[in-house]
């Protein structure tokens, strides 16, 4: 078979961009050195899960790829259809809520946010924010929009102070609210036509200004519900039609708000947040509600639910792509924006990068790096199987979605015990289904959850009413009978070396029990503190623990009995909300916190000790989210913290290292464009990645001293996975980065499941250099006596002028290994691991031999050997290339030789001089020299 469907020209073009553009530089740098484009090494990066509450969206008029977001946690922006998105909050003043955007369509790189502290602007697409309250009296904004004709004229609606204009661009702002009746004001829509013309929703119905807001008029006639109008749309063909939400109702109106009438047939009676008509065809309307989307194709006259694939309502925001309007986005209440090529028939989560869950816990499976566990504050708990490269919610039988506590059987990873704001709930399958286990809880808030190391069918809990205590496995809980049984208990922790002993932070300071919580002693010698949130015992020395308190960071070496605050380093009014130890080295001590607990960023962050509290220094490098309330420690590597953020920070992974490499390169797609938003990773550790700028390049901090390999994506292409590299590799060696569709490779005849190799024959001399003329063989380990057919470009039995090689339809987990040949050339194999559905790509490198023996099909590296070998005579002249040659030679054969030096590469004719660096030495025999200078 051959790759006719794809332009040799435009394969080569790719491959050389990449090869005159790939580097690796090797560098030993110190920790906390960053990077300003890859993540994961020596700086924070937040890996989700993603999602969260998306109150506002909106969508550049002229270009449809870029897509604003107004969350519960900030501004977003998406410059590639929400394939990934960026925080975008300079000047927004640490600001969390964005209820409402609004963008200029005559210059759409001016934005508008609509906050709950007044109006933001931006001039330049997001990248800064300056705030236009100028005449506001009333900051809590919740709906804006700005006039298509006169982009200077702005209107906002307030919760409470009625409605504002703008003629200026937001410079001032003044109140137009002449006979407007209710001053709750919760959507605004303008007439197209006639944008004098404005109608606003309030809590008490529908009002209509026909002169720019100088006056209202109610216009509620068939408006029979009482419940607040949130969703106001006009139809772009005939504003004369419009359409309300208000309540659980839609509402139609076909003269201009005189009179309305219910259209609400099929809708599910949730509340109506958001409206979008399809401007291709106005008979189409989209309704955003708390059951999710709903459609109607008749005008409003039915509607149906098209939520396959939707989850995390109610949605909120509704909107459809101009440009394309099959392509709709919708913002929801807890999972995020999910977007729909289909006019809706299925949707799926375009979240990465996006607003991160409010993390209350973390939990690592003790086996395996790769489980990770999160407990949120509003919606339940996540899995990752992969290292936090992708999240799952595992939600099934959980009813309780605060889950502050999550704790893991240290014999069977797979039994998850979740403590949440409803009681504790287990799961023996790795957070499949989850049931509920409070026989005996009286407190149903649980803060803290641990497992006996000794005997993991015993569990403490602690909660707002005191320590309980369950000897099986969950089934029955039983009160602690003295100590802290009155009083919130914030965490617990055992003595590693004697789980008899543990201790409990409470928020009257830290109880011992030596008798496995028969009875607890107060131990607060020196803790002037009052609530402590946090506890760690050195494994090695557990008389030596440290407190995490409202005041900091508290030390005992006497088993709890006397305390000494050590916070020099901290902030001065540092909650100590989490606290970790590392197991290798016990002085070194990670604190987390949230600064003074009233959410005051520029103190929160993780603090570092390295001499057991002695002093601290920050280490929040990367750390976009400064509000930590939880770490945990990868129990099979120290190295790699995690750390769980609120208020949309989701969790951000740390790997600490000394020693590491910088990669940089570009990707491309098979015609050779650089491709911008593709992700690039360390294959099995997805915190480690970068993500491609508008030229395609990257740069990405590696670990040195290991074999790794890349892996490439970019939604609507194949994966990529590069062969192995590592910080010995040649350090020009480049990255495979050229990205295929699964319509090319399905026009190749490759199957779903099957992967492809794609490689490049090579000079390893000069990688752009691409070798004609090879031919490779494909073994399989699967079946080793029948290889894999290989295809070459242009239908040939060898590589052409673009030295492509390519496998296809692979076995999935199959290691391939190719071998190659070409007269005058050796070639090292290489091997590949197959991957289904996915791309394979590397290098065949090449070595030239630079001496033959003529009329033979021998080739040497060196002279000498060529000497040695018994072919090489007159009539079989030995030949060299023009090149120079650093050895000593010595003839000490009885025969006669003829050098001729001076040859090209293809041997086929004199073109210079061959030097030779080193002492020619004749024993026996005679030698001929053509073309030879000896220096």
């Amino acid at each position: 078979m051959s790759i006719d469907s794809i332009p040799a020209r435009g394969l080569n073009i790719a491959t050389k961009w990449r090869n005159a553009m790939l580097t690796i530089s090797i560098i030993l740098v110190p920790l906390w050195v960053a990077s300003p484009v890859s993540a994961g090494i020596n700086q924070w990066t937040s890996i989700g899960p993603y999602g969260g509450s998306i109150l506002a969206l909106a969508i550049d008029p002229n270009n449809s790829a870029i897509l604003y977001a107004g969350t519960s946690s900030g501004m977003f922006k998406s410059t590639n259809g929400g394939e990934s998105w960026a925080a975008i909050n300079t000047g927004l003043n640490n600001i969390n809520i964005v209820s409402s955007l609004a963008i200029d369509s005559m210059t759409p790189t001016t934005v508008y946010a609509g906050t709950s502290v007044g109006v933001f602007k931006s001039t330049n697409g997001g990248e800064s924010w300056n705030a236009t309250n100028t005449g506001l009296t009333d900051t809590n904004i919740r709906s804006l929009i700005v006039d298509p004709s006169n982009p200077t004229t702005i209107y906002l609606g307030t919760y409470g102070g009625g409605v504002f204009k703008s003629t200026n661009g937001g410079e001032s702002w003044t109140a137009v609210n002449t006979s407007l009746t209710d001053y709750y004001i919760g959507s605004i829509a303008i007439d197209p036509i006639t944008p004098s013309t404005v109608y606003v929703g309030t809590g008490s119905g529908v009002f209509k200004s026909t002169n720019g807001g100088g006056n209202w008029t109610a216009i509620n006639t068939g408006l029979t519900s009482y419940n607040a109008v949130y969703a106001l749309a006009i139809d772009p063909s005939n504003p004369d039609i419009l359409y309300a939400g208000k309540g659980g109702l839609v509402f139609k109106s076909t003269n201009g708000g005189e009179s309305w009438t219910a259209v609400d047939t099929g809708l599910p009676g949730y509340g109506i947040r958001s409206l979008a008509i399809s401007p291709s065809n106005t008979a189409t309307i989209f309704a955003a509600c708390g059951g999710g989307v709903y459609k109607s194709t008749n005008s409003g006259e039915s509607w149906s639910a098209i939520n396959t694939g939707l989850t995390g309502t109610p949605v909120y925001s509704l909107i459809i792509d101009p440009s394309n309007t099959t392509t709709l986005y919708a913002g929801t209440d807890l999972d995020g924006v999910f977007k729909s090529t289909n006019s809706g028939e299925a949707w799926n989560a375009v979240n990465t990068g996006l607003i991160g869950a409010d993390v209350r816990s973390i939990a690592i499976d003790p086996t395996s790096s790769a489980i990770l566990y999160a407990g949120t504050a509003q919606n339940g708990v996540f899995k990752s199987t992969n290292g936090g490269g992708s999240w799952s919610a595992i939600k099934t039988g959980l009813t309780g979605t605060y889950v502050p506590s999550l704790a893991i059987d240290p014999i069977t990873p797979s039994t998850v015990y979740a403590g949440t704001g409803n009681g504790i709930f287990k799961s023996v399958n790795g957070g499949g289904s989850w049931t509920a286990i409070n026989t005996g809880l009286s407190s149903y808030t649980v803060n803290a959850l641990v497992i006996d190391p000794s005997n993991p069918s015993t569990l403490y809990a602690g909660g707002n009413t005191g320590v309980y205590k369950s000897t099986n496995s969950g089934e029955s809980w039983t009160a602690a009978i003295a100590g802290p049984i009155n009083t919130t208990v914030w965490t617990l922790a055992f003595d590693p070396t004697n789980s008899a002993t543990l201790y409990a932070g409470t928020n009257d300071g830290v109880f011992k029990s030596t008798n496995s919580g028969e009875s607890w002693t107060a131990v607060n010698t020196g803790l002037v503190a009052g609530s402590v949130m946090s506890l760690a015992v050195n494994p090695n020395n557990p008389d030596t623990l440290y407190a995490g308190t409202v005041k900091g960071v508290y030390k005992s070496a006497t088993g709890g009995t006397e305390w000494t605050d050590v916070n020099n380093g901290l902030p001065i009014v540092g909650y100590g909300r989490a606290l970790v130890i590392d197991p290798t080295n016990p002085d070194t001590i990670y604190m987390g916190t949230d600064g003074n607990g009233e959410y005051y960023y520029g103190n929160g962050g993780v603090y570092k000790s390295a001499n057991g509290g002695g002093s601290w220094s920050k280490i929040s490098n990367g750390l976009s989210y400064t509000l930590v309330l939880n770490i945990a420690m990868d129990p099979l590597n120290p190295a790699k913290l995690y750390a769980g953020t609120i208020i949309g920070g989701g969790i951000s992974s740390l790997t600490q290292m000394s020693n590491s490499f910088t990669f940089h390169g570009v990707v491309t797609d098979s015609g050779g464009t650089p491709l911008s938003g593709a992700t690039v990773e360390m294959n099995g550790n997805p915190a480690i990645y970068a993500t491609t700028d508008g030229n395609g390049g990257y740069s990405l901090i590696l670990p040195a001293e290991m074999d790794l390999t890349l892996k490439f994506s970019k939604a609507g292409y194949l994966p990529v996975y590069s062969n192995t590299i590592n910080s010995d590799s040649d350090i020009l060696d480049p990255v495979p980065a050229i990205l295929y569709t699964q319509a090319e490779a399905s026009g190749w005849g490759v199957t779903s499941e099957n992967g492809v190799i794609a490689v490049h024959a090579v000079d390893a001399a000069n990688f752009s250099s691409f070798l004609s003329g090879a031919v490779a063989t494909a073994t399989s380990a699967n079946h080793p006596d029948t290889p894999y057919a290989v295809t070459y470009s242009y239908g040939g039995s060898s590589t052409s002028s673009d030295g492509l090689v390519f496998v296809l339809n692979a076995d999935a987990g199959d290691t391939v290994t190719l071998h190659t040949t070409k007269d005058g050339w050796i070639f090292t194999d290489v091997v590949f691991t197959v991957q289904g559905d996915s791309v394979s790509e590397g290098l065949l490198k090449g070595v030239q031999q630079k001496v033959r023996i003529k009329n033979t099909s021998k080739y040497f590296s060196t002279l000498q050997s060529a000497f040695d070998d018994p072919d090489s005579s007159s009539v079989n002249p030995i030949q060299a290339l023009v090149d120079e040659f650093s050895e000593s030679l010595a003839l000490n054969q009885n025969k006669t030789v003829t050098l001729q030096g001076g040859f090209d590469s293809g041997f086929t004719s004199n073109s210079g001089l061959t030097s030779l660096q080193g002492i020619l030495t004749i024993l026996d025999g005679s030698l001929t020299v053509e073309n030879l200078v000896i220096k």
